[in-house]
């Protein structure tokens, strides 16, 4: 005798939100972005105001991300850099930075966060790409990507 399962109705909306055809969420808003000695800080608004929790450390090549360190990790992200390009650019000029890390060193502990910072080749423009995995929450069960272009 096989039991059945189903899924709840949270879920089922879940499920059928994958299979959505929406647009990509592009949104125009307003990043200060301000140095301060050594530190780089952000002050964005609306849903930019992710990068509030956003400092880069350019002494030790450091980034904090809201309270966790982030370490400069070169070979982890430039074999992804061209699946990260904005459409009809390349990347240049790359800085990327994942974490954070575990005791070790080598293994993320519960949050995960990579940010990359590029310099675009065709427009010369800041390109940020920040993915956030959070602890897994039904709800909510895809990681966050946020691409940013600063003029």
């Amino acid at each position: 005798m096989s039991k059945r399962f189903s899924l709840t109705k949270s879920e089922a909306e879940v499920l059928l939100s994958i299979f959505d055809k929406k647009e990509t969420l592009v949104e125009k808003g307003t990043v200060v972005v301000s140095k301060d000695g050594n530190q780089i800080t952000f002050k964005g608004n609306g849903r930019l105001s992710i990068l509030d929790a956003l400092v880069i450390n350019t002494n030790d090549t450091t980034a904090i991300f809201k309270e966790s360190k982030l370490e400069f990790y070169h070979s982890e992200m430039l074999a992804h850099t061209k699946t990260l390009s904005p459409h009809g650019d390349t990347l240049q000029t790359i800085y990327p930075f994942t974490g954070p890390l575990g005791v070790t060193g080598l293994l993320p502990t519960g949050n995960k966060y990579t940010l990359l910072v590029a310099r675009l080749s065709n427009t010369e423009k800041t390109y940020l790409y920040l993915k956030t995995q959070e602890k897994f929450d039904p709800e909510r069960p895809f990681d966050q990507f946020y691409s940013i272009i600063l003029e």
